[in-house]
């Protein structure tokens, strides 16, 4: 990610929701070189990307009252996009089908 689109998600809405503050909260530790630079330095990266994996993990669960898309049946999450929320199809980008709120 490039630090323009960075710097626009981090001062926009969606880095005031709650699941973003978690995110920005995961403190990265600081790396400790032997005498295998590569070496400690892939043990390291995996390391700190394992403090990530509870956030990713699993995508965004669909609620419960969700709608059904349209186009594959597939439970529907609601998304924010540029112009307002949406409810999206858990399955993209296989499948593309939304639905207004």
């Amino acid at each position: 990610m490039g630090w323009q689109k960075a710097a626009a998600y981090t001062s926009g809405h969606l880095a005031e929701s709650p699941k973003a503050k978690a995110v920005f909260a995961v403190r990265l530790d600081p790396a400790a070189y032997g005498s295998d630079i590569n070496h400690d330095f892939a043990v390291h990266l995996i390391a700190q990307r394992a403090k990530f994996a509870p956030h990713f993990a699993g995508g965004d669960p669909a609620p419960e009252d969700a709608p059904a898309c349209p186009e594959c049946g597939a439970p529907m999450r609601l998304r924010h996009g540029p112009y307002g929320e949406f409810w999206g199809c858990s399955a993209h980008p296989t499948c593309k089908g939304r639905r207004p709120v």
